[in-house]
């Protein structure tokens, strides 16, 4: 077994030098880069129009896209952040709640002062009457 193996290793490893003396010969040809250069450029601009389209439709047909999830992904992240900031700021005015309350219950009681007296109703006078002139009478 340990045969074999080794001769699998020696043949895949000519056949990665010869690949390899391959590709430096293709790419030392100037024609050869070019068209490679040229293929990829096209595949890209290929790739994009691709894309472009099929962001269309998908917008057409009301689906998100890559594009449109990443950016609620980076929202959701965002959102994430401030909630997490908000929860740290509670968590320390919390605690600075229980340190006061904490200082409170240690606080001697202060002196409770005198209950006020309440001040008795004022009574309304009673309306005048007025005065009817006597009548005179004849004698």
């Amino acid at each position: 077994m340990a045969t074999k193996d080794n001769l699998l290793n020696r043949i895949v490893g000519m056949g990665e030098d010869k690949m390899t003396d391959l590709v430096n010969e293709l790419m030392g040809n100037p024609k050869f880069a070019s068209a490679l250069g040229n293929t990829i450029q096209h595949a890209m601009q290929t790739k994009g129009r691709i894309d472009k389209n099929v962001a269309m439709v998908l917008g057409a047909v009301n689906v998100p896209t890559k594009d449109d999830y990443d950016k609620l992904s980076k929202k959701v992240s965002s959102v994430n952040k401030g909630i997490s900031a908000m929860e740290l700021r509670l968590d320390e005015l919390i605690g600075q709640v229980d340190q006061l309350a904490a200082k409170v219950r240690k606080a001697p009681p202060k002196k409770k002062a005198p209950p006020v007296k309440k001040a008795a109703p004022v009574k309304k006078a009673a309306p005048k009457k007025k005065a009817v002139p006597k009548k005179k009478t004849k004698k």
